[in-house]
């Protein structure tokens, strides 16, 4: 699970080339093949044909019900499936159905360090460990005839670090439309609305860029009174679900809710400061650091 454009795909496809047996891999991100009857051709169509042992499965929470279909097969044929899908609540439901046949990974964004060793920059002989104080020493006295440029790259990250492919573009209009056009529209007018009942993605975006404006600032971002997922959002305008429409955008990864340190629990979960992911809010917001 992860993020858009974070590498799931390109993972998966060089996890494929390394498995010893036969294997197939199919994407659900075309909409034409969200369904449960395109979900069970496939599989008919890569066991019978392609004889595949493992199969990977791109994207995989687009399609309704598709871990009762895994089950069935898992449990009476025994294949191996790799699946990969956005972080969200869909996936994680499914580690109830799935009990005992499943295992999730998270794929985060890029570090610095590996968003470094992308630009080709190397840090020290090797990894340096904190009980080896002269090794830290060494790594330490090293870096500090390399701290302006270190700071700069680490801007330049904050900046575009997050996703793999604009690591090395210098262009800021570019990484401007990459990030709002392929990462953040997607999953406010793709994503959510497919797996939540969102009717007005338009408000659920105008939020997100509110929450962008307004980063780290406190908001009580859940209810009063616990509703369900999908019954919230039909009881009352969409605009007043402040609290699930944020929900919404933690669970794609597009904020994080972090609740206040209080001896209140329960006021310390309803309030806290609301932190938009960085390189998302640049990017949408269009600024520049340049």
């Amino acid at each position: 699970m992860g993020l858009r454009r974070t590498g799931k795909t390109t993972l998966m496809r060089q996890l494929m080339e390394r498995l010893e047996s036969p294997a197939a891999f199919f994407s659900f991100d075309e909409e034409e093949t969200r369904t449960k009857e395109v979900l069970v051709f496939v599989l008919d169509y890569v066991i019978t044909t392609l004889n595949a042992k493992s199969i990977l499965l791109d994207e995989i929470q687009y399609v309704e019900g598709w871990e009762g279909v895994l089950k069935r097969y898992y449990d009476q044929k025994g294949f191996k499936f790799i699946l990969s899908g956005s972080e969200s609540l869909d996936l994680s439901r499914a580690k109830a159905a799935l009990a005992g046949r499943i295992a999730t990974f998270s794929l985060p964004p890029l570090s610095f360090g590996e968003y470094l060793r992308l630009k080709g920059v190397t840090i020290g002989n090797g990894p340096a460990s904190l009980s080896d104080y002269p090794a830290m020493k060494r790594l330490y006295e090293e870096c500090l005839t390399r701290k302006e440029y270190f700071e700069h790259e680490f801007v330049e990250y904050l900046w575009k670090g997050a996703f793999p492919e604009i690591v090395s573009e210098n262009d800021s209009a570019v990484v401007r439309r990459y990030i709002s056009d392929l990462v953040v529209r997607k999953i406010v007018y793709q994503d959510i609305p497919s797996i939540f009942e969102v009717r007005r993605p338009d408000i659920l975006f105008g939020r997100f860029r509110y929450t962008s404006a307004c980063s780290s600032s406190h908001k009580p971002y859940l209810p009063a009174r616990p509703r369900s997922a999908r019954g919230a959002l039909s009881a009352r305008p969409l605009h007043r679900n402040t609290g699930q429409l944020l929900l919404h955008l933690q669970d794609k990864t597009l904020a994080l809710l972090a609740p206040d340190h209080d001896g209140a629990v329960l006021r310390s979960c309803r309030h806290g400061p609301v932190h938009p992911r960085h390189q998302l809010r640049a990017g949408e917001e269009g600024c520049d650091h340049r």
